[in-house]
């Protein structure tokens, strides 16, 4: 029996991983707020290593985050009520309700989702029904994973439990497309509740899709809400690792060290937006260095291991003849503590506290803690840098703290003095995530003249993709009036 709620609940399957359905649901939340509903995304479970910190101090994917700009609201917690880090090894972080539990075994997030899973996901959607007139619900790779179905909880848990009006999306560029569809459908529990299906990225003319359309119509209970074409060169933030597995641009201004465990992959995202190009580096390569007039060591979910990378593979060694020569090279989170003197941290198996020594770029000591620390703020270019700084929202997630600093503060922000500027004006450390965003900054480290807004323009990203989508579809099929 289907659980009673007050808002309509509209859900986005997809065939596999990648067949679009957080775009698909970004630009749904987008259509149902211009049409005047009171719209707010959800996703039970995510699994992604970019995350953000919301102004209610809750840890969610930093793609249920874009899906709630796009809605025109503030996002929080109950939005997304568990978030997965995975750090390898068999182990992940487990985060509910916006707070981490910890690292975890994968038996031990699944025993955990067992017992409690349930019960956070219900309460998660009983208080969004009671704020919001619609829940725009994006569901997990897929709901026909058969060998998993009694652990499914952000597909096959919502579908017995809710019966949503449910649309299903498969990417054409996988191939087989109907053969997807259909055997999904067929699959999936409840699939009285998939009402309709969407295909993706088509290139050409769609018309050639109709005949298998009309069959799989008739084979179903789903209709064809539309053929989405095939977008190019789409600039909004990537939901997991797959969107960022390859470097945007060849041969570019800007170097990303892609340490093994690298995680907030999602910092790059200003830089093709504001038509800065950039590669990654994971392994010794003195002429690729060369070309790069910024270095970016981003956040890590193991500082050791990825420093001890950059020792052995000899990338230490040419950030370090890059930093004698003025180059520009910055480090966020895990990066600026790998560009500092000394990480201080406990080792769990010997049981006793050691000091890891930093590249010493910065003058900077760091102590793991026990808490993570999650904090979103307002932040700025320091008055030593320069007079008048535009102000924009960040946000920290880490848990080594800062024990030392005598380097030059970096930023100014609503709760005093942060990060790090070597003397010489070139090594540049920040524990705040979006520091990018923030044109000021980039323009001082770039040499840039740009004085556009990242959020706007993203909002103008949101706004052209979205468009693309819903136009592709026939919305009237949803049947959904505002009252």
């Amino acid at each position: 029996m289907a659980m009673t709620l007050t808002a309509r609940l509209v859900m986005v399957l997809g065939t596999a991983s990648g067949s679009g359905k957080s775009t698909i649901a970004m630009a749904l939340c987008r259509m149902f707020s211009e049409q005047g509903f009171r719209v707010s995304p959800f996703k039970a479970i995510n699994i992604s290593l970019n995350s953000i910190v919301t102004r209610d101090g809750s840890e969610i994917a930093r793609a249920q985050w874009l899906q709630a700009l796009a809605a025109g609201i503030m996002p929080e917690g109950r939005m997304n009520p568990y978030l997965i880090k995975y750090e390898g090894r068999c182990k992940g972080q487990l985060i509910e309700n916006g707070k981490s539990l910890g690292s975890m075994t994968y038996k031990q997030i699944s025993g955990h989702l067992d017992l409690h899973g349930k019960e956070q996901i219900r309460s998660a959607i009983d208080y969004l029904s009671r704020h919001f007139d619609v829940i725009v619900i994006e569901g997990s790779g897929s709901p026909a994973e058969i060998n998993r179905e009694s652990e499914d909880y952000a597909n096959t848990f919502i579908l017995n439990e809710y019966f949503p009006e449910a649309i299903i999306a498969s990417d054409i560029e996988f191939g087989g497309v109907f053969a997807a569809l259909y055997g999904t459908y067929l699959l999936t529990e409840n699939n009285d509740s998939i009402k309709w299906f969407v295909i993706n990225r088509m290139r050409g003319n769609p018309s050639v899709l109709r005949k298998g359309s009309d069959i799989l119509e008739n084979l179903t209970n789903m209709k064809l809400l539309g053929v989405i074409p095939r977008i190019e060169n789409i600039l909004l933030p990537g939901e997991d690792g797959n969107d960022y597995a390859k470097s945007r641009y060849f041969g570019s201004d800007v170097c990303i060290i892609r340490y093994p465990m690298m995680e907030n992959l999602s910092e790059v995202d200003p830089l093709p937006v504001f038509g800065i190009n950039y590669f990654y580096l994971d392994r010794a390569n003195d002429s690729l260095i060369k070309s790069a007039r910024l270095i970016i060591l981003p956040g890590s979910k193991d500082v050791p291991e990825d420093l001890k990378f950059l020792k052995e593979s000899g990338i230490e060694k040419l950030i370090q003849e890059r930093a004698k020569i003025g180059v520009k090279i910055l480090g966020i989170c895990g990066g600026y503590q790998i560009l500092g003197k000394e990480i201080s941290l406990k080792d769990t198996r010997r049981k006793e506290e050691i000091a890891l020594e930093g590249l010493g770029l910065l003058e900077t000591k760091f102590a793991y803690s026990t808490e993570k620390k999650l904090e979103n703020l307002i932040f700025g270019l320091t008055s030593e840098i320069k007079d008048k700084s535009t102000k924009t929202e960040g946000y920290e997630i880490h848990y080594g703290d800062v024990v030392e600093n005598s380097d030059t503060p970096l930023f100014e922000t609503s709760r005093g003095k942060e990060g790090s500027m070597n003397h010489s004006g070139n090594i540049f450390g920040t524990n705040i995530h979006g520091c990018l965003e923030n044109t000021d900054f980039l323009n001082f480290i770039m040499g840039t003249d740009i004085q556009k807004s990242y959020a706007k323009e993203l909002d103008r990203e949101i706004k052209r993709i979205s468009t693309i989508i819903i136009e592709s579809m026939e919305i009237s099929k949803l049947n959904l009036k505002a009252s």
